[in-house]
């Protein structure tokens, strides 16, 4: 008798560059490392307290970022083989999107958020969570164009003029009191 329920040690899922579906592998994490990754998510996400004191200071900050990000996207997303190229080479090891793509808006925060959300949501949600997703990054990481196609229809045709009663006997108040009557 097959198993009731058979898992993988990553989550098949879809990154969104310029449009264009990337298949990628998200690594199932434990609860342990999945409370590290939340942790260093936080702090990149939230960065708390003051600025720097000093421009080493702050450089050093942006150094710890940087490194937890390019460990991050190394360990947790693994992008399939044949999916992005960048100078006629293979890319498959996640923590290359931050070299590649660090400077843009969107496809470092998407890959987070992506890694984030298939250890922590239901297979059940992870339709809406994704849609959701979408709407939160579609700023910065455009779908393919669709046709707009034509508007609404109208809700109701107009009524024609011999059919309404006029401005003045609308506001007539009734002569006889609504209530306990049925006759008109």
């Amino acid at each position: 008798m097959p198993p009731k329920l058979t898992t993988k040690n990553y989550f098949p899922a879809v990154l969104t560059i310029d449009g264009v579906e990337i298949d990628v592998r998200i690594t199932r994490m434990s609860n342990v490392v999945y409370d590290e990754f939340a942790i260093g998510l936080a702090r990149w996400g939230n960065p708390r307290g003051s600025a720097p004191a000093t421009s080493e200071a702050a450089a050093a900050e942006n150094e710890a970022t940087r490194a937890w990000l390019e460990d991050a996207l190394h360990r947790f997303l693994t992008i399939e083989s044949g999916q992005l190229e960048h100078d006629n080479q293979d890319v498959t090891d996640g923590a290359r999107l931050l070299e590649i793509y660090g400077g843009r808006s969107a496809v470092v925060p998407q890959a987070l958020a992506l890694i984030n959300g298939e250890n922590v949501v239901k297979e059940s949600e992870k339709k809406t969570y994704k849609s959701r997703l979408v709407s939160l990054l579609g700023f910065a990481s455009a779908l393919p164009p669709m046709d707009s196609g034509p508007g609404p229809d109208s809700i109701a045709a107009p009524v024609s003029e011999s059919v309404s009663v006029g401005a003045a006997a609308a506001m007539v108040s009734p002569s006889e009191p609504w209530s306990g009557t049925t006759a008109p």
